[in-house]
């Protein structure tokens, strides 16, 4: 609601609601570290990580958006997508320790330049994605992955500097690679590198929106 009433930014709110959900996870993860051994039964590594399992996961993400291309308007007036933060619900069922599938729910938060000049206004996304994920035990513990989801993206519209911009949506891919780390049974950290295929956000062009992001996330292993 404090969105809606133009109280908070978007990114504030996944932002906040991202270094909680991390910060409950990572207070769990010291009180286990410190108290490891005390008043608790401890197995050893091997019978508490099998690096055979199935690597299926629900995880929440927050990354980065790095700087975007430009696009020509027909006026002559050039917009282009600054920097970003993208919030995501992620998860897969694995079928094997190699292979999953699953899907993914994003809310984005776009700064948004035009003719170089940074605008106060920013560009909302919602994304949908569903595909092939992959994974390969380097250790019990480590792991590297990689997915494939094709998927929609709509953007709500919004005003830029006098621009109308959003109402619109199309095919979207979102792939890329990430290192992971069982910090517990059934807990994992990932850190990702991912590239995102986006539709463009002025209706009257066709122009896609090629995007790197970087991030973490924090996932539920089952």
């Amino acid at each position: 609601m404090r969105i809606l009433n133009n109280r908070h930014w978007i990114s504030d709110v996944m932002a906040g609601a991202a270094i909680g959900y991390i910060s409950t996870q990572l207070g769990y993860f010291l009180t286990d570290l410190i108290f490891k051994d005390k008043y608790l039964n401890v197995k050893d590594e091997a019978d508490l990580f099998d690096a055979r399992r199935e690597p299926s996961f629900l995880g929440i993400s927050l990354s980065y958006d790095l700087p975007g291309v430009s696009t020509r308007m027909n006026n002559g007036h050039r917009l282009r997508t600054a920097s970003g933060v993208d919030l995501a619900l992620e998860g897969a069922k694995f079928i094997n320790p190699y292979l999953g599938f699953g899907g993914r729910a994003s809310l984005s938060d776009l700064t948004v330049m035009v003719n170089n000049q940074t605008s106060p206004n920013s560009l909302g996304m919602v994304g949908l994605y569903a595909g092939v994920f992959g994974s390969y035990p380097l250790s019990a513990r480590w792991s590297v992955g990689g997915k494939f989801l094709p998927g929609y993206a709509r953007y709500p519209q919004t005003t830029v500097n006098d621009f109308r911009l959003g109402n619109c949506g199309g095919f979207g891919l979102n792939t890329g690679g990430h290192i992971g780390f069982m910090v517990h049974p059934h807990y994992q950290m990932k850190l990702f590198l991912d590239y995102d295929l986006r539709p463009s956000y002025v209706s009257t062009t066709r122009h896609c929106v090629h995007t790197l992001a970087i991030g973490g996330s924090a996932n539920i292993a089952f």
